[in-house]
């Protein structure tokens, strides 16, 4: 079972229902685990819930964590942007083996299967920006986050939860 995750307020919501469609046109055996930072938007498509998509709540996130409460109240937009990690951190359970945030403007045209191959063995799956040379330094950093996959193993445990500790620390 791939274990996926997606994030959106209610502006998004029609992509990222758009990125589960392609999912289930193309791919298998996977769940997409759906945070939605809109609680009435949440109960909403709560009664779309089934056996490949699972919705959360935001107040699920909040409650368990007063950093990221106080983020959101200093600075929405980043507090947004900061959820990925947070999401994917808490997602990735003992009975989870990997957990893959994808953000929820992405479309797939071929079965997940194939990128979550490449990763092989590896304990973290990142693509990097092809924009410019990797001997230049832009504010873009290196690493495109649209796409993120960590293995549930000591390493990738670690480096998730380092993801999700320095989004804290802008």
């Amino acid at each position: 079972m791939k274990h996926l995750c997606t994030i959106s307020d209610e502006s998004f919501l029609i992509k990222g229902l758009t990125l589960y469609e392609s999912l289930i046109k193309k791919s298998n055996n996977f769940i997409l685990h759906y945070l939605l930072i809109d609680n009435e938007i949440y109960e909403k498509c709560k009664k779309w819930e089934n056996e490949s998509l699972k919705f959360y709540s935001i107040s699920e996130l909040i409650e368990k964590d007063e950093i990221l409460k106080s983020i959101k109240e200093k600075n929405y937009k980043y507090f947004c942007w900061s959820l990925a990690s947070y999401f994917s951190n808490f997602l990735l359970t003992p009975e989870k083996d990997s957990i893959t945030y994808i953000d929820s403007d992405i479309y797939f045209n071929e079965n997940i299967e194939i990128m979550h191959k490449s990763f092989g063995e590896k304990e973290i799956g990142l693509f990097r920006h092809r924009m410019f040379e990797l001997e230049h330094q832009h504010n873009e950093g290196l690493f495109n986050v649209g796409v993120v996959y960590f293995k549930n193993t000591e390493f990738g445990k670690k480096a998730l939860e380092w993801w999700a500790d320095a989004v804290v620390y802008e």
